[in-house]
């Protein structure tokens, strides 16, 4: 049973993401980002969320279901993929390479913060 509720959370996970990202025009204001503003809050913001559920929760049905489930589908590592290597095709090796190392680098933090201070 907990695998079906993981399965329905992930769905509403990945359609909160798609619905921020929808109304997130941040990337389109500011036009001097080069890159995927809205991919790199959701996964910053989805990787704090899951190091303080796993924190606060622990291995309970209800963290599988918040982190694995909801959000697993809110965070969006394929989408940071494709826009690396959309980067890296358009030959914007710096664009790209700063994309990575601050999304992993940010990742950490809020998994260090997340999990030990929140």
């Amino acid at each position: 049973m907990t695998v079906f509720f993981i399965s329905i959370a992930a769905g509403i996970g990945a359609i909160t993401r798609l619905a921020i990202m929808d109304l997130s025009h941040l990337s389109k204001l500011i036009q001097h980002i080069t890159f995927p503003v809205s991919t790199f809050f959701i996964n910053i913001t989805g990787t704090l969320l899951i190091a303080i559920a796993i924190h606060h929760l622990g291995q309970s049905n209800l963290e599988q279901i918040l982190a694995v489930g909801f959000l697993g589908g809110f965070t969006t590592f394929s989408t940071l993929t494709n826009e690396m290597i959309q980067l890296w095709r358009s030959h914007r090796y710096p664009t790209c390479i700063m994309y990575t190392v601050c999304t992993y680098l940010a990742s950490s933090i809020a998994i260090y913060c997340g999990y030990f201070y929140l």
